[in-house]
């Protein structure tokens, strides 16, 4: 389906298609209509006749328009109204379902909030609507109003009074769900999530630019000039700067003493997940320790197979040598300061 969005004003009007496939958005076109100077009557007129060449050259299948509030100026309120009147008839006269949206409803399904600024809808736009580069504030505002529309269009039929509904999506796409609770009293609360199907897992490039790709020398400074690109179906890539670099987190892993099977098994999303979360380095240890096969002979308290950590922690306290030395009985196994059970 398509839809022109439609954001009324008498100096300028702006105007935005958008073509909607299950709930995939695209962007179609989008400008502005301008009135000039002169009578009233005669600049409408001349939107009038601006919006009739849009709907001709783009052929839109639904409008919706932004509804109008009342202000303080009286005399701006009534010319607004004239104005939002022709937004309404035009796509009206072609037999086109015209709906209307209040402000803030556009804004809390764009952007998630209701009293959002324009900046935050211009970038939620072009985010949502990958190459648009809206004409202005006003153009972005009308392909906000189309937006909204085709997702409270998309599935109008999808509805559940159940305590805990299901739905199956069988169109990928971004859909906005909406909850709605009410108690006897006819209080209500609404709520809205975004729910992204199908989407497509990200594709990874690691490129070494200079530099040996397969060794090392000991004792020598290794300089290692790398660049990595993500490209998502839908967010983009970081060469085209759709991907903000600061999502993409890199993590690195030394081991001075070869190979080792426990660390080298760990998943680095786990890094990733505590780093985004602020995980103190020291439970960074504590969580890849938790998540070892040490466990299954040692206990942080009490006895096991082997010593407590407690107990190794009490036993080599002060000791400067102890941490070269345990790192060593962990990567190469012994036996006899505990008793006579090896350690593996």
């Amino acid at each position: 389906m398509r839809v022109i969005g439609l954001d009324p004003g008498l100096r300028q009007t702006g105007w935005g298609v958008v073509e909607i496939r299950g709930q995939r958005l695209s962007h179609i076109a989008d400008g502005i209509c301008r009135s000039g100077d002169g009578d009233l009557a005669l600049r409408l007129a001349r939107l009038y006749e601006a919006l009739e060449t849009v709907l001709d050259t783009w052929r839109p299948e639904a409008a919706a328009v932004e509804q109008t509030f009342v202000n303080k100026d009286a005399a701006g309120t009534l010319k607004l109204g004239a104005a939002r009147a022709v937004a309404l008839l035009v796509p009206a006269r072609r037999g086109l379902s015209v709906a209307e949206y209040a402000p803030n409803a556009v804004k809390k399904a764009v952007v998630g909030v209701g009293h959002a600024d324009k900046a935050q809808v211009l970038h939620m736009v072009k985010l949502l609507l990958p190459g648009a580069v809206p004409a202005g504030p006003d153009a972005a505002d009308a392909l906000a109003i189309a937006i909204c529309h085709g997702w409270n269009t998309g599935n109008e039929d999808a509805e559940s009074s159940e305590t805990n509904p299901s739905y199956i999506f069988e169109e990928p796409g971004v859909y906005q769900v909406e909850l709605t609770v009410a108690d006897k009293e006819g209080n209500k609360s609404t709520t809205t999530t975004e729910i992204k199907v199908g989407n497509e897992l990200p594709q990874l490039s690691w490129e070494i630019k200079d530099g040996n790709q397969t060794f090392f020398w000991p004792d020598q400074p290794l300089n290692l000039n790398y660049a990595i690109n993500v490209s998502d179906a839908e967010d983009g890539s970081l060469t085209n700067g759709t991907i903000d670099p600061s999502r993409v987190i890199v993590s690195f892993d030394y081991l001075p003493e070869g190979r080792d099977k426990v660390l080298a098994a760990k998943d680095h999303t786990e890094l990733a997940d505590a780093s985004m979360a602020g995980t103190p380095v020291g439970m960074l240890g504590k969580q890849l320790i938790a998540n070892s096969d040490c466990m299954a002979c040692h206990k942080e308290v009490g006895e096991s197979i082997g010593p407590s950590y407690q107990k190794v922690a009490q036993r080599y306290q002060g000791d400067e040598t102890a941490r070269d030395m345990l790192a060593g009985k962990i990567v190469q196994g012994g036996s006899g300061n505990w008793g006579e059970v090896a350690m593996a």
